[in-house]
């Protein structure tokens, strides 16, 4: 996976469509393990915006996304395998997306973590 650094930031190249091109390593977006989102073009970090439901989401070009997913998604082979997966925040704090606090797990797993259904917007 290409990786740049930027501020002493080691930020990985975000391997999601149609935002890279994995044949010839050139990615649109970066994302580190902390979370932040680095865009090639503008050159900047971008923010995430808060949802009502208390989530990070990106907005890459005229797109947003959950900025967990996009975690789990550049950092996890086994949920860019499967993107039917969903993403435990392991401290609980739904705004703490370092790579430490995201893991992902089934649907069922993440249900039986919290003891209940769990709704995703």
């Amino acid at each position: 996976m290409d990786t740049i650094t930027i501020n002493n930031k080691i930020l990985r190249g975000l391997p999601l469509e149609p935002y890279c091109n994995l044949e010839y390593n050139l990615f649109a977006y970066y994302i580190g393990e902390d979370g932040s989102v680095w865009s090639a073009k503008e050159r900047k970090f971008l923010e995430p915006i808060m949802t009502p439901s208390g989530y990070y989401r990106i907005r890459l070009k005229y797109k947003s996304y959950k900025l967990h997913f996009l975690m789990a998604y550049t950092y996890f082979e086994k949920f860019r395998e499967n993107p039917s997966m969903d993403v435990h925040h392991i401290n609980g704090n739904k705004l703490d997306n370092r790579l430490t606090n995201i893991l992902p797990v089934t649907r069922q797993e993440h249900e039986a973590i919290h003891g209940r259904k769990i709704f995703t917007e």
